[in-house]
């Protein structure tokens, strides 16, 4: 009997410690915004084979605690934007693109390119380093076209064009249901779509020769 009752109390003492351990809550990290990427391309709609598509990219060091209201340093090593390189085709369930990575010469001259993102066939990652005085991150890379034909590069978020012309007329002779400003983006055996790329802004339209 000595020996159960013991047991019991050991256990009855036990519980809080078990309890507190369940119930402890998982703390949670203050909430960080990164800045928008300020992307500029070659200003122009019609390129050659052979010809370099530059694209720059840079985006302030900077992040926003939400939680405080406040702006702290981002002490990551460099930044990455993810970028779909995409052929204009005409539309087959609501899809107008295929993916065109292969089609391209991809060329770094500030930062560096990798394809470990989630469809290497359509997308790259543009790495750009944070700056020698700490303010900003910054890459730049070319893309130089060895097919003719009509393509289109899309950012995924956070990102902003600041081209004064992204050249959407392109896009008109591709429609998908009668929707000339409709956007189906086919990577990897599924379709993204972006059904307004006039208001998104983060799509660049250009044809090869």
């Amino acid at each position: 009997m000595k020996t159960s009752i013991r047991k019991t109390l050991v256990l009855l003492a036990a519980c809080p410690l078990f309890m507190a351990v369940l119930c402890e809550k998982e703390e949670v990290g203050p909430l960080l915004i990164s800045n928008e990427t300020k992307v500029r391309i070659t200003e122009a709609s019609n390129f050659s084979i052979g010809d370099t598509l530059w694209i720059q990219g840079n985006v302030s060091s900077m992040l926003f605690n939400q939680d405080t209201g406040d702006s702290i340093m981002n002490t990551n090593e460099f930044i990455g934007d993810i970028v779909s390189v995409m052929r204009l085709k005409e539309s087959v369930n609501r899809s107008n693109t295929v993916e065109a990575i292969a089609e391209f010469e991809i060329v770094p001259d500030i930062g560096s390119v990798d394809f470990l993102g989630a469809c290497p066939t359509s997308e790259l990652i543009a790495q750009g380093p944070l700056s020698t005085d700490g303010q900003e991150y910054k890459y730049k890379i070319g893309l130089i076209p060895a097919n003719s034909g009509d393509f289109v590069l899309s950012w995924v978020q956070p990102a902003r064009l600041k081209n004064s012309n992204l050249n959407t007329q392109i896009l008109e002779s591709y429609p998908v249901n009668g929707n000339m400003n409709y956007l189906g983006l086919m990577k990897c055996g599924i379709t993204y779509t972006i059904e307004d790329v006039n208001a998104n802004r983060r799509e660049f339209f250009f044809s090869v020769n």
